[in-house]
């Protein structure tokens, strides 16, 4: 059973409010999608990216590669798709390739 605080919120609530109003959550999100980048884009993909980069809930990603820019760019939306799914959660809705 849930243990409420005084205004009616859980310790659960209550944290991540904090984490959110302290952007924690997103520095969570980057260090778990960079730790599981080679998994969620493949391979090639993850050889070739210098940096990702997220505020808003917008993925902006680095790659090294003009052609493989334009090939990630033509699957932005598979891709996305399958970072929210690989994640268990949306968290990510646009993705801008740089």
């Amino acid at each position: 059973m849930d243990r409420f605080l005084e205004d009616g919120k859980t310790l659960k609530q209550v944290l991540g409010d904090l984490m959110k109003k302290s952007h924690l959550d997103e520095k969570l999100l980057r260090i778990e999608i960079n730790d599981r980048w080679e998994e969620l884009a493949g391979s090639l993909v993850a050889r070739h990216t210098l940096e990702l980069l997220i505020f808003k809930r917008k993925l902006t990603i680095h790659l090294d590669s003009a052609p493989l820019k334009q090939e990630v760019n033509y699957r932005k939306k598979a891709l996305l798709d399958k970072i929210n799914k690989g994640l268990g959660r949306i968290v990510i809705s646009d993705i801008v390739i740089k």
